[in-house]
């Protein structure tokens, strides 16, 4: 068994120890898009040619499509703007920065999605760039969305989703789940008609410590759909500690501009300083 990825002007012979499953490996090929494609000869001679398979290899920290960002210690570089199908960046290492250097990133063009995704990692920043959704069909689709993970910083943000406005839409800007020590800064977060897509939400899955070391400062938060809260913060049998909500503006439409839940064995408090809440409802805090 052959295989090439250049058609056929270089061709590499395939291994098998049983004579059924053949592999190959290659640790030296170039950054660039490929098509991979195997040659097969049986003992009387007669050839096949599989179907071929197309793929790219990016070792590079400059970024101009949507890939897994799995090199620790990196400062990955958005190079330009990007449109996505549904999901775009998957974070697989610790230790990594995306540097968006003012582009945007455009995503759940035909399916669900997030922008950005880590899970289980920590010290990742997220700075300078824009994430969109804008597409009528579109649920659970949010911006970033970070699953536990600690020490998380994101910073000149501008967030904008627009999906379905069914009341369980879930497009929040940004859901952290299961986190400690996140800090957004100067974070910008417009969610439209989308039910249920708080511009923040923060949550435990169950039983756990509590949320901590939590701050959100110099940012201005806006959410206009049904039971969507500016910042939503709620545990599960837990409680909220040690969280900041400090020079921001936050506006809800239909909602709670800050609604804390610890849970219901849990205690939750947040403090709030320097920061405009307004809020449609009679509350603006629950």
């Amino acid at each position: 068994v052959l295989y090439t990825l250049n058609g056929g002007q270089t061709n590499y012979t395939m291994l098998s120890v049983d004579g059924l499953v053949f592999t190959a490996s290659n640790t030296s090929i170039a950054d660039g898009t490929y098509t991979f494609k195997a040659y097969v000869n049986d003992t009387s001679g007669n050839r096949n040619d599989t179907s071929s398979v197309t793929f790219s290899v990016n070792t590079s920290n400059a970024i101009t499509y949507c890939r897994k960002l799995d090199l620790i210690n990196t400062v990955y570089q958005l190079k330009n703007n990007i449109v996505a199908s549904g999901d775009c960046f998957v974070v697989n290492a610790t230790n990594v920065t995306l540097e968006g250097n003012g582009y945007s990133i455009t995503y759940g063009q035909s399916s669900d999605g997030n922008a950005i995704f880590a899970n289980g990692l920590s010290n990742i920043t997220i700075k300078n760039i824009t994430l969109v959704v804008n597409n009528s069909n579109r649920k659970n689709s949010r911006a970033i969305r970070i699953e536990n993970g600690a020490k998380i910083n994101l910073s000149n943000i501008n967030i904008i989703t627009n999906c379905s406005t069914s009341s369980t839409a879930g497009c929040d800007g940004i859901l952290l789940v299961n986190t400690e020590e996140v800090y957004i800064y100067n974070a910008r977060i417009n969610t439209t008609l989308s039910g249920n897509s708080n511009a923040i939400l923060i949550k435990n899955t169950g039983a756990g410590s509590d949320h901590k070391n939590h701050k959100i400062y110099n940012s201005e938060l806006n959410v206009y759909g049904a039971q969507s809260s500016g910042i939503e913060i709620t545990g599960f049998n837990a409680g909220v500690s040690n969280s900041i909500i400090e020079d921001t503006s936050i506006y809800s439409d239909q909602y709670y501009g800050v609604r804390v839940n610890g849970g219901t064995s849990g205690s939750g408090n947040i403090n709030i300083t320097r920061s405009n809440i307004m809020s449609n409802l009679q509350n603006r805090y629950a």
